[in-house]
């Protein structure tokens, strides 16, 4: 768990990446780890009730798919952005190449 937090404070202190989105995705990343290596201590014996014990697990999978649904929509999103971006450029260049044969017409 403190090999968790020194690396959260880490990433919290630096930005690694050149790109804003990825600096805030890896700090996000960071603190569900850093929540969940708290989590893993609350399903030993040091909570008694059993029921309770369910209930964190069931807390731990929704973080886990939390962060799931998160990282995989920043994916997709990015991923289309950079499609529409590259759609366009495309089809700027066919229309230069087109009004540069009409001109040589």
């Amino acid at each position: 768990m403190y090999l968790c937090l020194a690396d959260a404070c880490v990433n919290f202190h630096w930005s690694l990446y050149e790109s804003n989105l990825r600096n805030i995705m890896e700090k996000f990343n960071s603190f569900v780890v850093l929540l969940l290596s708290q989590l893993m201590y609350m399903q030993t014996d040091l909570i008694k009730s059993e029921a309770d014990r369910y209930y964190i697990g069931y807390y731990y999978l929704g973080v886990i798919g939390l962060m799931f649904v998160v990282n995989m929509s920043v994916v997709i999103v990015a991923g289309l952005i950079s499609a529409t971006e590259k759609c366009k450029k495309c089809h700027v260049q066919r229309q230069r190449t087109e009004a540069l044969a009409i001109r040589k017409e």
